[in-house]
């Protein structure tokens, strides 16, 4: 109370005190003023109280209420004298003015005044001065500006002082001397330097801070007063609950940034077709606040018939002033036409009335009946055999094989008022048992194997649900909670129908790919840093042993049993338990005792590279490696070969439909995969169809951070293609060498026709494993297969040949050493006799930092050493290779002889030059955030030998990596701290160096992208020019400029690839579209810094032969 008190009585009564303890205070509502006052009729910064010669004056600064002297509302941003007991109200609040009581004078004053001194001052309260200079720009929060104060002591000691500030939070000022010795007569400036956090707290707009320095001699403070202006930012975030809602959503707006906006909510759609009912039009958010405003959609017009859909939709947050940008939140309409369901009950009814009618009439003729009808008077009414054996291969895991009257009732188990069952989950929960599983409901191709519902046919894909869950994986990438039903929606994402079925990126022809797992569980983590990433490690026995190992490792694992999955998920004694998603009674695996075919197993990983090659079970399929000519899988009749280390043979059979309202699988349904492993290599693979006839594949390939590629190829006859793979790139570059076109043995054969494949390395393939599980698929080595004969081979046009390609004839390697000491250069240079497509080089094994194609090699040494280098050739998939071996010896030194040596002289010698590793390895990092990923590059720099180096990161992708390079590149997913450390060996010796720590920050704040695609009208003439156009819409001038570039595909092959302008975000592809088709255009743009990747909508039309 060092200035007096101010006495507030508010309009309810309640009376409070405020001490002044500054000359210059501010009255406000706001959480920054020198006296709040939480009243209505308050504003947030409403008056300035100013103490001189201990006189009070009002200023007010703009109130929306008002100030009021005697009655009187006094002028804005006008100092005015408050006399005696005058009385005093801010808006609706009464106040009064309390002075502090006399102070009596220090003893000794008169004499100091005597004493005549005028170089220093003895008086307390003016023996410290401060002053100080504001900054001179605004802040914005996160960053920093600089104010300074000059402390001046006129006293006649040395006085020990400590600063302070007020009027702003502390934690926003950091003082370069917070307390600090002055001499008597000296000046000290002290830097302040302000940084606000990137909060809501740090509210935008202008205060008023003091610096108080406070006299460690005479108890006394000095006070100086400056400004200080925060600029406004906006963070405003938006979301959509749920997701996905056949009519209402709740819209959820938080303000993350420092001032007040307000936004007017309205939707959008790609087809302009729903309707948008916001309980608010408009939104007003304070610094820091959320709202939730309940939000209706609907179609503008009712739709009766057609299939259930899900069609995207976007809330969009419009600010309405300033520079903010639109936020947006995505969602999807459920769309299930009320009149749909009864269609096919009624088409049923009417075919089951025909069959009535239709039976009765077969039995009243039953005499006239051919004696293969079972109820034909020849054969005695009996039948049905072969349905029983058919159940006999299921006997013990469904109950199929009993009649319907003598079959238990099976009946999910109860769940509590909203719970999805996480993490047991069961495929037949009446939240999801009904929903299509798998595009199994196309009437091409469906019902797949089991029937067109999860409840039928989910078994495994629930399981893997299952595991997730139980690693802790409990959100899907859009935030909603992962269940079988939302798993099932990932798995059937990207699907494509092929000649034989449905493709997407967690099911193949019904069947379900493990390694989504991979790809699921990525995402997942990037939406969600921190979360689990898990990858398909391999098939397993099934064995106790097997199962117990895993569990007690805390990795669940999926079983196969005849004809359904479970998962075993725990250990209870010597008791194995299990989660049946079908049957929740069987708690167990003594249920399935000697019943368990073989196991899935996963674990945590974060180099979720590799690849799965698929096709139906009929056919036969063969991977080669090229460089080593090691094989997995066949394409004749004897067993197959498993020689390509990682690599991963299975055929699945098609499991059983548990509610038997489907026939049991037919013989042969399934599936065959390879898995290979996450390296580096170029492949061969080979699809043969042993009954003559098309073939397909399907191949999912995965890089190190789990980003995903579906390709799919369909033939007309035997399928030959390369595949190059490298776990740095999801993609992988395949080229069909036979099949896409009709060859020489393609289509249907003849009676004794040979289908010739192109050769696939000495040994064909032999040994391997029987029909099921792992392992097993019916196959041999030999090179040539005999086609089925068929009656009427089917006319083709007269076949093109696919030319093989031929590997080069020969590959020699020269290399020449030069000697400019301390160092010596090696150059190399391959030569090549023949057709060749690219080359690549390695010195010891390892690869060498030189660029695909070259013929050339150069690297420097500085000790003795020898080395084996390497240059392959390969034309397409066949390589040859060529060697060359190097040995430096440095020459050793000799001494000139001297004329005339003294006696005792030492005679001198060569020194020596060091060998390999170096003594000392020096690590330089740096980072940046690269596509929404840290990426951080390292070097180390020496001139000492060297055969490998192994880089280690932890907490990053990937986590180690041996190489000859002294470079390396690795990935984060969220901010935090990377230890990266280097181990150089030469031979067996290795040096480490320090490790060295990549502090993370947060990755900055990316612009969500939204990308156009404008193309023709209508249908297009042959080869007539078609301009596409795709442009970012949602760009504003004022804000950063998008780069990188923008792809077109058709089809989802890429057509042209072009950079984005400047000026106008945009890029403009000029193309033709030759011949008869059907083109479904969209165009991808890749991102930076500041941008998001983003895909575009799909424009289709027609081309045709003019």
């Amino acid at each position: 109370m060092k200035f007096g008190s101010l006495q507030v009585m508010t309009p309810d009564g309640e009376a409070r005190e405020f001490p002044i303890d500054l000359p210059s205070l501010v009255v406000g509502r706001a959480d920054g003023s020198g006296i709040v006052i939480d009243d209505l009729s308050i504003s947030r910064r409403h008056a300035r109280l100013i103490i001189e010669s201990g006189r009070l004056l009002v200023e007010d600064l703009g109130s929306a209420a008002g100030t009021f002297l005697g009655g009187h509302r006094i002028d804005p941003h006008t100092s005015n004298l408050v006399e005696t007991e005058q009385a005093i109200r801010f808006g609706d609040v009464e106040v009064q003015y309390v002075p502090p009581p006399p102070v009596a004078a220090e003893a000794g004053d008169s004499d100091a005044e005597g004493a005549g001194l005028t170089e220093f001052e003895e008086v307390p309260s003016s023996a410290i001065r401060v002053s100080i200079v504001s900054p001179a720009a605004p802040v914005e929060p996160g960053g920093a500006v600089f104010a300074t104060a000059v402390i001046h002591n006129r006293g006649r000691v040395v006085d020990l002082v400590q600063l302070s500030v007020t009027g702003i939070p502390a934690g926003w000022v950091t003082f370069s001397q917070g307390t600090m010795a002055l001499v008597p007569g000296t000046r000290e400036t002290v830097t302040l330097v302000i940084q606000p956090p990137l909060s809501p707290e740090s509210l935008a707009g202008e205060y008023d801070f003091g610096v108080t320095v406070a006299s460690g001699e005479h108890d006394r403070e000095a006070v100086a007063f400056g400004k200080l202006t925060v600029l406004p930012f906006d963070a405003t975030e938006l979301h959509l609950l749920p997701i996905r809602s056949k009519r209402d959503f709740t819209m959820t707006a938080r303000n993350n940034g420092n001032a007040l906006v307000t936004y007017v909510l309205s939707g959008t759609d790609d087809e302009a077709a729903f309707l948008y009912d916001f309980q608010q039009p408009s939104i007003e958010l304070r610094p820091g606040e959320e709202r939730r405003v309940p939000v209706r959609v609907k179609k503008t017009k009712r739709q009766w018939f057609g299939r259930p859909t899900f069609v995207p939709f976007r809330v969009v947050a419009t600010p309405t002033t300033g520079k903010a940008p639109a936020v947006e939140a995505p969602g999807q309409l459920a769309i299930r036409p009320p009149l749909e369901r009864w269609k096919m009950p009624t088409i049923l009814l009417l075919l089951l009335a025909a069959i009535a009618v239709g039976g009765w009439l077969s039995w009243v003729h039953r005499d006239r009946l051919p004696a293969w009808v079972p109820w034909a008077e020849e054969s005695g009414g009996k039948g049905g055999g072969a349905a029983a054996e058919g159940e006999a291969a299921f006997a013990g895991v469904h109950m199929c094989d009993k009649d319907e009257k003598d079959r238990p009732s099976v009946q999910p188990q109860e769940l509590p008022g909203g719970s999805s069952g996480a993490p047991y989950f069961a495929q037949n929960n009446p939240a999801w048992a009904d929903i299509e599983y798998a595009k199994a409901k196309d009437p091409e191709f469906g019902p797949d194997w089991c029937g067109t519902t999860i409840e039928q046919c989910g078994c495994a894909m629930t399981s893997v649900a299952t595991i997730m869950a139980i690693f802790n994986i409990l959100t899907m990438p859009d935030g909603s909670e992962l269940t079988p039903e939302a798993v099932n929606a990932w798995f059937n994402n990207e699907a494509r129908k092929t000649s034989r079925g449905w493709v997407s990126r967690g099911y193949i022809y019904g069947d379900v790919i493990w390694t989504a797992a991979n790809e699921l569980s990525a995402e997942i983590a990037r939406t969600r840093p921190g979360s689990t990433t898990i990858r398909f490690v391999r098939f397993g026995t099934g064995s106790d042993e097997e199962i117990r190992a895993e569990l007690q490792a805390q990795r669940p694992i999926i079983l196969e049993v005849p004809g359904h999955y479970i998962a075993a998920v725990g250990l209870d004694g010597d008791k194995i338990l299990i989660n049946d998603p079908y049957y929740a009674d069987r708690k167990t695996l003594d249920v399935y005792k000697g019943k368990v075919k073989s196991s899935v197993l996963f674990e945590p990983s974060n180099n979720l590279s590799g690849v799965v090659i698929t096709v139906p079970k009929d056919l036969r399929l063969r991977v080669v490696n090229v460089k080593t000519n090691q094989v997995v899988g066949t394409v004749s009749e004897e067993p197959a070969k498993t020689e390509i280390d990682g690599a991963w043979l299975s055929t699945r059979n098609a499991w059983r439909d548990p509610t038997c309202v489907e026939s049991p699988p037919p013989p042969g349904a399934g599936t065959t995969s390879i898995y290979l492993p996450g390296s580096r290599e170029d492949y061969r693979i080979e699809v043969l169809n042993p009954g003559g006839g098309g073939s397909t594949i399907a191949i999912h390939s995965y890089d190190q951070n789990g980003n995903a590629e579906v390709t799919t190829e369909d033939a007309t006859g035997t399928l030959v293609m390369s595949m190059s793979y490298d776990p740095a790139s999801a993609a992988v570059r395949t080229q069909v060498l036979a099949g896409a076109t009709p060859i020489p043995g393609s289509g249907t054969p003849g009676a004794g026709e040979t289908v010739t494949l192109p050769p696939g390395g000495p040994g064909g393939g032999t040994g391997g494993a029987g029909d099921d599980g792992p392992g097993g698929v019916p196959t041999t080595g030999s090179e040539t297969a005999t086609a089925q004969p068929t009656p009427t081979p089917r006319p083709s046009a007269t076949p093109v040949p696919t030319p093989t390609p031929v590997a080069p004839q020969a590959v020699a390697v020269k290399c020449d050493i030069a000697y400019t000491p301390p160092n010596a250069g090696v150059t190399c240079t391959g030569t090549v006799t023949g057709t060749y497509t690219t080359t690549r080089w390695s010195v010891n094994g390892l690869p060498a930092p030189v660029p695909p194609g070259s013929t050339s090699f150069a690297t420097t040494f500085s000790q003795d050493t020898s080395l084996s280098v390497e240059m392959t050739a390969c034309n397409v998939t066949v390589c040859k290779t060529g060697a060359a071996a190097v040995v430096i010896a440095f020459p050793t030194a000799t001494p000139t002889p001297s004329p005339s040596v003294a006696a005792g002289t030492p005679t001198p010698t060569a020194t020596p030059l060091p060998n390999g590793p170096p003594l000392t390895v020096p690590l330089l990092c740096t980072y940046a955030w690269v596509s929404g990923q840290a990426k951080i590059d390292c070097s180390t720099s020496f001139s000492e030998g060297y055969t490998e180096i192994t880089w280690t990161a932890s907490g990053a992708t990937p986590a180690a990596v041996t190489t000859f390079a002294k470079t390396f590149t690795t990935y984060r997913a969220s901010a935090g701290t990377t230890t990266v450390q280097a181990k150089v060996c030469y031979a067996s010796v290795c040096t480490n160096s320090a490790a060295v720590d990549v502090i993370v920050g947060s990755a900055p704040l990316v612009m969500s992208t939204v990308l156009n695609l404008v193309g023709p009208e209508g249908d297009v003439c042959d080869s007539t020019p078609v301009q596409l156009y795709a442009y970012i819409v949602n760009w504003d001038p004022n804000g950063p400029y998008p780069t990188g570039l923008i792809t077109f595909y058709d089809q989802g092959a890429p057509i042209g690839t072009l950079p984005v302008e400047s000026g106008e975000p945009q890029a403009i592809l000029n193309t033709t579209f030759p011949g008869d088709g059907d083109h479904s255009i969209y165009a991808t743009y890749s991102g930076d810094s500041t941008w998001s990747p983003a895909s575009s909508p799909t424009v289709g039309f027609a081309s045709s032969v003019s």
